[in-house]
């Protein structure tokens, strides 16, 4: 027997209201929202509805469940019928669609950070979208987690412009200025970042991103770390067993579980200093930063003379081959 579910808008001005029929597994707009904000909280009643009501008269598994109504209802939709605030922000744009995904302990840990790292992959993407772009900041002296998890449908400048925006018109980091950023991004950054636009002074000028300052506070070089961290994505792929392509929603909790890893080891930390953390990275990239540190710092002990000139310069090339 078919049944039909109906919600009204939930303020008292509000002639809102929608219609699901549990026959069909549709749904029909009555009349439309004349705020936003609280259409968004009506679907995703609805979404919760249709979901409890399906799994009453299904023996599918939670997880199929979830994948039929994630391609029925858009990501803001989802987050917000799952009670979570993962979802920072969705922009659809020419290329296509933004989406954002950041906790809010995430934001407080990228509000903290005067260095971040960024880095994108294009190897674990769903449909409709390009590349995952990620920022990463340190949470202890030498390790550093993915904070912010962003979708991108093309490698536009736009795109990235709306990541940041969204990023930046975050109450939490409305007054964050990071001090160094690396990234294989080198258009965008030497246009917006050490060049400057217009009238704009750049926020990272070319002396903020010499080498010897970034090793010499034992900062990570380039975005290699990022590429270590990109591995651990593979499994997105391989659960799948080729026979399906990848879901939004399977790489959704991926993301969600190393956001809880990042709050996890930060939160740790922050109850004692001595904790160790895992950086994820090879030994030997490890080793070859501490022998680039003493390289550059050039203090040996007495009577040794600090180098100078070429023997400097051998010095470090010599730290980099080992």
């Amino acid at each position: 027997m078919s049944r039909k579910w109906h919600f009204r808008g939930r303020l008292n001005d509000c002639k809102g209201s929608y219609a699901f029929d549990t026959s069909t597994g549709n749904y029909r707009v009555i009349q439309e929202h004349t705020h936003e904000e609280d259409s968004i909280d009506t679907l995703a009643e609805l979404a919760k509805s249709e979901l409890r009501e399906t799994a009453k008269n299904s023996n599918e598994t939670p997880r199929v469940l979830y994948n039929v109504l994630k391609s029925r209802y858009d990501a803001e939709v989802i987050m917000r019928a799952g009670g979570n605030s993962f979802l920072l922000h969705e922009k659809v744009m020419n290329q296509g669609k933004v989406i954002v995904f950041a906790s809010e302990s995430g934001l407080e840990i990228l509000a903290k950070s005067n260095i971040i790292l960024a880095d994108g992959t294009f190897d674990v993407t769903p449909d409709g979208f390009c590349q995952i772009f990620t920022i990463h900041a340190y949470i202890s002296e030498s390790v550093i987690r993915p904070v912010v998890f962003a979708l991108l449908p093309s490698k536009e400048l736009s795109a990235y412009d709306a990541v940041l925006s969204a990023i930046c018109s975050n109450p939490i980091l409305m007054n964050w200025k990071p001090q160094l950023v690396i990234s294989e991004f080198i258009a965008y950054l030497e246009k917006y970042y050490i060049n400057g636009v217009g009238s704009n002074p750049a926020a990272f000028p070319p002396d903020s991103w010499t080498c010897a300052e970034v090793t010499r506070n034992a900062i990570h070089r380039t975005t290699n770390a990022l590429e270590v961290w990109h591995r651990m994505l593979k499994p997105v792929i391989h659960q799948t067993n080729g026979l399906r392509k990848i879901r939004l929603s399977d790489l959704i909790e991926k993301l969600k579980e190393e956001e809880s890893r990042t709050d996890s080891d930060a939160k740790a930390l922050s109850l004692n200093p001595n904790y160790k953390v895992s950086s994820n990275r090879r030994m030997s990239n490890v080793a070859k930063d501490q022998r680039l540190l003493r390289a550059i710092r050039n203090t040996p002990a007495p009577p040794n003379l600090p180098l100078t000139g070429l023997s400097y310069l051998k010095s470090i090339s010599l730290a980099l081959k080992s």
